[in-house]
């Protein structure tokens, strides 16, 4: 009987409870009865901070922001500061204002670095990064829609900042690596990776970052007319990676792909004799051949080379000056009578009897 009693009194208080409601009246059951809620009110921090909550709650997300910020300039030294920057950062990511949540919950990590709710807006940070790493465009000045990848990427690397060592921020990391592979940015995603690799080279994921470190460096060489480094660093990765994991390495067809790095590079050799060899500088492209033929024997470009360096061999020989033949002694000159028009001009013979010419000699005879 006693049981029905109370049963009934609850019901009772049930209807009241929702006519209340109705009437704009808040219940909530303490201490076994159903007590009316304390009605958010302005001038106390608590008050204010209810009404926060309220207006997230309802959904209306532009209020909730208002009310915070006249929250954090009334209360500045308050505890519930960080709950109402929460608050704020998570309205602002309901209007799709992704840049300005973030910048709610940099000012709430700040405040609060270590305080309950920075766990959840760290990850909240995340979700605004990867907003931003798919496409959605940062709102400035309430009219403005920019490319935000670069946001993005800054965010994840702001995320590791704040928690060192932490698997959010091993997974900020892997995901900013990620992001530059799966554009084709090769340098970028090779510093991505090695950067990983150096906070989180013990973790389960490490195989994995060296493997596309090594793939990333080798896809960034961009052909035999530019610089080898990227080639040999690649080949310097993968030989590595076959010594720590060579199950994986043969999984993944890694001795292929040295030999395919061994082939660029002996033909990149070739080229550059070839480049020498129509510059005019044979000894130059000489040398490069040889190269060719001593350190990839084996290849096609070694072939040609051989047959290269037998043509120049052939050409050089051709080409070899031959020794200049010796003259004849010059005779002595022999004196002719002058003849033609222009013998006026050339002076006789002049005969043992007559007096040499000279300054005694200059005058007229008599």
């Amino acid at each position: 009987m006693a049981d029905r009693h109370c049963l009934l009194g609850f019901l009772v208080l049930a209807v009241l409870a929702g006519a209340a409601r109705g009437a704009g009246e808040k219940y909530e059951w303490k201490e076994g009865k159903l007590v009316p809620m304390a009605v958010p009110a302005k001038g106390s921090a608590a008050g204010e901070l209810a009404i926060v909550r309220a207006y997230f709650d309802k959904g209306d997300n532009r209020r909730a922001v208002s009310a915070a910020k006249d929250f954090l300039k009334k209360y500045p030294d308050d505890p519930g500061r960080e709950e109402v920057m929460n608050v704020a950062a998570r309205a602002e990511m309901n209007r799709r204002l992704f840049f300005q949540a973030y910048e709610w919950f940099e000012k709430q990590l700040q405040e609060f670095p270590a305080g309950e709710l920075s766990d959840n807006a760290l990850h909240k940070e995340f979700e605004c990064a990867e907003e931003f790493l798919k496409g959605t465009k940062r709102v400035a000045a309430g009219i403005f829609y920019l490319p935000a990848q670069s946001d993005g990427l800054e965010i994840l690397e702001r995320i590791a900042e704040h928690a060192p060592g932490s698997a959010l921020a091993e997974q900020a990391l892997m995901r900013v690596a990620e992001y530059h592979y799966g554009q084709g940015q090769w340098e970028d995603a090779v510093q991505a990776y090695d950067h990983y690799l150096d906070l989180f080279g013990k973790s389960s994921r490490s195989e994995y970052a060296r493997l596309r470190a090594a793939r990333a460096m080798h896809a960034s060489y961009r052909g035999s007319a530019f610089d080898d480094t990227p080639l040999l660093d690649a080949q310097q990765r993968f030989k590595n990676f076959a010594a720590l994991y060579p199950q994986t390495a043969q999984k993944e067809n890694i001795p292929a792909i040295l030999e395919q790095i061994r082939m660029s590079l002996a033909q990149r050799s070739y080229d550059t004799a070839g480049f020498y060899q129509r510059t005019g500088k044979p000894t130059v492209a000489v040398f490069y051949y040889k190269k060719v033929v001593d350190e990839f024997p084996q290849t096609d470009p070694a072939a040609k080379a051989r047959q290269m360096l037998e043509h120049l061999s052939a050409t050089t020989t051709k080409l070899e000056p031959k020794p200049a033949a010796r003259r004849a002694p010059r005779r002595p000159a022999v004196s002719h009578p002058a003849t033609g028009p222009d013998a006026a001009f050339v002076s006789k013979p002049v005969s043992a009897s007559a007096p040499a010419w000279g300054p005694a000699d200059s005058g007229a005879k008599k």
